[in-house]
């Protein structure tokens, strides 16, 4: 099967006290590339990433990132993968600003859905689209790279390849749409859920299932990274100081076996063309363990490796799958939802995920 539109695939595991993997989420741009590269002493993800890319057809290589996070001292992590792709590419290379290339961005909340949007100049027909490079000139991208940008979806429709692709983006973002997606891969363990909108939702969901809360759920938004406002308890009750936003799941929680002292931790698993690649154990003395909220990774077991080969793998192919039934169907993305139901509309610079 070819992996057109999610073939840099970066997926989350946490193993129950059985020593059972359960599968989280996955995401659409992973920022734990520089991890693996610190913890195992080398950027293989990178290069085979790197590898992939260069089998592409096309010449016209564009990155897209925010101007002042790639040119500052420090790079964006979000970034980092960009960058450190550049050196093993064989093709030409164009940095895209987004402020030179941006049109509008949008935050809506339809339904369960909230997002936002960042739409960038687009001109459409005969296959001429094209972005500004950083010289602001125009180019026609063949392949464009983007970390957590929205695009116009008419690039694709023009044939640039874009990694990874709207409609897999918007499967990954939206974790109840992803859950869907792979419940039926055989093997797989899913933590129930339920959406809920606000806390008198939250508190409602949690009294009709208390045999399934009463050792503690997790709070989180449906479309949301970085662990950004996401909620785990030990127990039944509400949590204190703690406001649900509209559009958020709330879930049954999986407690590891604690490791290094009492830590907790799970494990962001990488799959590249639809191959297994590695993966990094996130360690945490907080129950969020993300690396942007404190965590740290570390080495993963070939016993863990073994566990994670074979679930992983399937569950991509499983998304591959729908984000390519998604685009037989003619999906129109969250450009133009069929069945839109606006509730609020705010306007912001820059669109960012």
């Amino acid at each position: 099967m070819k992996y057109e539109n999610y073939p840099i695939a970066g997926l989350d595991f946490i193993f129950d006290k059985d020593g059972k993997p359960w599968f989280l989420e996955a995401n659409s741009a992973s920022t734990v590339h520089e991890e693996y590269a610190k913890v195992y002493g080398d950027c293989t993800t990178v290069k085979k990433i790197a590898k992939l890319i260069n089998k592409m057809p096309g010449k016209n290589f564009c990155v897209f990132v925010k101007r002042k996070q790639w040119n500052g001292n420090s790079r964006n992590k979000a970034h980092w993968l960009a960058s450190e792709l550049i050196p093993f590419l064989n093709k030409d290379i164009h940095i895209c600003y987004m402020d030179n290339n941006l049109r509008v961005a949008r935050s809506f909340f339809l339904d369960h859905n909230f997002i936002k949007l960042t739409l960038t100049n687009f001109t459409k027909g005969g296959g001429n689209s094209y972005v500004l490079n950083s010289h602001r000139r125009k180019v026609k991208p063949d392949i464009i790279f983007r970390n957590y940008f929205q695009l116009n979806p008419d690039f694709e429709q023009e044939g640039v390849r874009v990694i990874n692709t709207m409609a897999a983006r918007d499967l990954v973002w939206f974790k109840h749409k992803c859950y869907d997606a792979v419940k039926e891969v055989k093997g797989i363990k899913i933590p129930k859920y339920f959406l809920v909108n606000n806390n008198e939702d939250l508190k409602t969901t949690l009294k009709d299932n208390t045999n399934l809360f009463n050792k503690g759920y997790v709070v989180k938004p449906l479309g949301n990274s970085l662990g950004r406002n996401v909620k785990v308890t030990d127990s039944l009750r509400m949590p204190m100081n703690y406001k649900v936003q509209p559009g958020s799941m709330v879930q049954q929680r999986i407690t590891p076996k604690l490791v290094k002292k009492k830590k907790y931790w799970d494990v962001r698993v990488f799959v590249i063309n639809g191959k297994y690649a590695g993966a990094v154990k996130r360690i945490s003395k907080n129950k969020v363990t993300n690396i942007a909220r404190g965590g740290y990774g570390d080495q993963v077991t070939k016993k863990l490796d073994r566990k994670l080969k074979n679930i992983s793998e399937k569950i991509t192919h499983a998304l591959e799958k729908k984000a390519l039934d998604m685009k037989k169907e003619k999906y129109n993305y969250i450009l133009t939802p069929e069945q839109p139901k606006l509730r609020e509309v705010v306007w912001h610079p820059i669109g960012e995920e």
